[in-house]
């Protein structure tokens, strides 16, 4: 396509009012300080992005060396970073996406969601939900509607030692032991201890068993 009206500078350029490209295209706000892309109008951040269309990306990166990173890099006032990054190319093994905090003072993660959604992790393809955690703290994992702290639909494995409300159930994976209300069974097999407590006319009868 033809162009018009071009003109070409050798030095710099010096502009003390407001800079416009094809009317929106871009914008740079000299007043407000603030650059727009797709709007005159540049209010929500120093650079204001705004499309009206069905696309799902605005802001684009890319680094055509494979063995660097693409990504974005948020600089506070302490000089502290925090880094999203995509690492891999086409003969490299891993195409990981990165989330990294090198904050070396009270550093954190911290994710809000301040409606009443639920955060949802998703695997494969077919987006299948893998955990879900609700408003109300509840965490599911093979289920979306888990209605306990921890509700788990499928097969659980545990390596080490399980142990409920610390004695309610304890279960010794060195010893190979079971304990209900004890966190030391000495039984080969399963100890209980059990306290019973009925009433028998106007008596308290007290037993204590143990196998």
């Amino acid at each position: 396509m033809a162009q018009t009206n071009v003109q070409a500078f050798s030095g710099d350029v010096a502009i003390s009012s407001n800079l416009a490209v094809d009317t929106n295209t871009l914008f740079v706000d000299s007043v407000g300080n603030k650059v727009g892309i797709g709007t005159t109008v540049p209010t929500l951040a120093k650079l204001d992005v705004s499309v009206n269309d069905t696309s799902s990306v605005q802001i684009a990166m890319k680094n055509l060396d494979q063995n660097g990173r693409t990504g974005l890099n948020i600089i506070n006032a302490a000089g502290q970073s925090f880094s999203i990054q995509h690492v891999g190319g086409p003969s490299m093994s891993s195409n990981t996406a990165i989330i990294e905090n090198f904050s070396q003072l009270n550093g954190g993660i911290d994710f809000y969601n301040k409606g009443d959604g639920a955060y949802k992790f998703h695997t494969t393809d077919s987006n299948q939900e893998r955990v879900r955690i609700t408003n109300d703290g509840n965490v599911g994992i093979g289920t979306d509607s888990p209605t306990s702290n921890l509700h788990v639909v499928g097969d659980v494995a545990i390596s080490s030692n399980l142990a409920v409300d610390t004695n309610t159930l304890f279960v010794d994976s060195v010893g190979n032991k079971v304990g209900i209300g004890t966190a030391n069974p000495d039984g080969k097999y399963m100890y209980i201890t059990l306290i019973q407590l009925t009433i028998q006319g106007s008596r308290m009868v007290h037993r204590m068993s143990r196998q």
